[in-house]
């Protein structure tokens, strides 16, 4: 894949990356600043291009901006929740309602690792491979698969207690 047909492909998805994790004003940016980065050169053997886009995404953004990008995960899952209801009722909205708020200090108590890894999978939509490509962790997908199971069965009780 050369840069322009990845600039093509990918142009939506990173603007909406980087929207989430900095400020309005710097998006546009920060975005070119990847497309720059991109046109110097796309790896030859790149099998996860939103992988490798999201770790050029991270770098230009900046470790200061990565809290700021938990309290929109904390947001987000909050709105969007890992499940789906079809309550109705003004008893089952009450609900909802609190299982919301268990949901956001259930992700408020996660350690930054674990909450980057459910903000990267869920409301990124990356997956498990573009998930170690784009953080540089040394583990295999699969590990990465199971740990975030495993962090989101710790969700899902926290919020059923």
């Amino acid at each position: 894949m050369d840069a322009a047909e990845l600039m093509k492909t990918y142009k939506r998805w990173l603007a909406g990356f980087v929207r989430r994790r900095a400020p309005a004003g710097a998006v546009d940016d920060i975005c070119s600043k990847v497309w720059e980065v991109v046109a110097a050169g796309v790896p030859a053997d790149l099998e996860h291009p939103r992988g490798w886009l999201a770790a050029i995404a991270f770098h230009k953004i900046g470790h200061a901006l990565r809290e700021k990008s938990f309290a929109a995960l904390d947001s987000a899952l909050a709105e969007k929740p890992m499940w789906k209801s079809s309550m109705t009722s003004a008893r089952g909205k009450l609900v909802r309602a609190q299982q919301v708020e268990q949901l956001r200090r259930a992700i408020a108590s996660l350690p930054p690792d674990d909450r980057e890894l459910i903000h990267l999978t869920f409301t990124d939509g990356l997956k498990p491979a573009e998930i170690v490509a784009a953080t540089g962790r040394k583990v295999e997908p699969k590990t990465l698969s199971t740990q975030i199971a495993r962090i989101v069965d710790r969700l899902r009780d926290h919020v059923t207690r």
